[in-house]
């Protein structure tokens, strides 16, 4: 079968992933994740680490999967990708794990203290990252916004998680400029905070979602956008007031509106 892409489109999709057996030896720690990317972007298509015969659950710990607010760039993209692929492979642990409210308190703590993060330690490998696929990348998610809006979050939150574990793996993993690099990661932290708010419309207490926010916030503050940033911890706080979480609801909405002062219009400072 062969359609617009031709003959090397045809051949792409015929490749055929055989899982590992009982006997052979497995990567270990992160690395995983990386061949389940990596294979993802040269098949153009999601490939899980449970199609490689990789069960996340053997590797790392599921309870911790996108939880921790990270230490640099490199953590943060680990951490999103992990969380992407863990999503994808539809973990049972991860779905089930009960919210957390010591990760919205540290989240919150680190982003005020850190108010000029840039997260160093980017790649310095990858594809070359320029503007226009930051904005092919933003059209793209602003189409997942339409249907959002028109059908709800449990629509295409599973498209929008294979495509940003593809498309957004792949950018995340390209060198770019500095300025290039802010846009990316503030793009990439609302597709997350997207991913995020689908997560908690079909399952409000759930910890999927909670750790979605977690790492938007976290990208969000090496895109050095604390209006961004104000907005997930608002969003944050929306969740923990569903779960009866009074103080700490009470407690993110006065850290968006401290670390968003001077920036926010008084509007945005009112609602916070």
């Amino acid at each position: 079968m062969t359609g617009p892409g031709g003959a090397g489109v045809a051949n792409t999709r015929a490749c055929h992933i055989t899982p590992l057996t009982l006997g052979e030896q497995l990567p270990r720690g992160k690395t995983p994740v990386f061949i389940a990317s990596v294979l993802s972007r040269v098949l153009r298509r999601p490939v899980t680490m449970a199609d490689l015969g990789m069960p996340l659950a053997g590797h790392l710990s599921t309870l911790d999967v996108g939880m921790a607010y990270p230490d640099s760039l490199t953590a943060a993209i680990d951490n999103v990708s992990l969380l992407w692929q863990a999503d994808l492979s539809e973990l049972t642990a991860l779905q089930r794990s009960r919210i957390d409210p010591g990760a919205w308190n540290d989240a919150s703590l680190r982003w005020l203290l850190d108010p000029g993060y840039h997260a160093p330690g980017g790649p310095t490998l990858g594809a070359r990252i320029g503007r226009s696929d930051v904005e092919r990348f933003r059209s793209t998610v602003d189409l997942f916004v339409h249907l959002d809006h028109r059908y709800g979050g449990g629509h295409a939150r599973e498209s929008l998680v294979q495509y940003l574990s593809t498309d957004g793996g792949r950018l995340l993993r390209g060198t770019h400029s500095e300025e290039v690099g802010q846009a990316l990661y503030s793009v990439v932290a609302q597709a997350t905070l997207l991913a995020a708010w689908m997560t908690y419309d079909s399952a409000p207490t759930g910890t999927l979602a909670q750790r979605y926010f977690v790492q938007a916030l976290a990208l969000a503050q090496a895109g050095n956008d604390r209006l961004l940033g104000g907005s997930i911890l608002d969003a944050m706080s929306h969740q923990a007031t569903y779960v009866g979480r009074f103080r700490e609801a009470a407690d993110l909405a006065r850290a968006a509106r401290a670390g968003t002062a001077g920036c926010a219009t008084p509007t945005l400072t009112a609602h916070f």
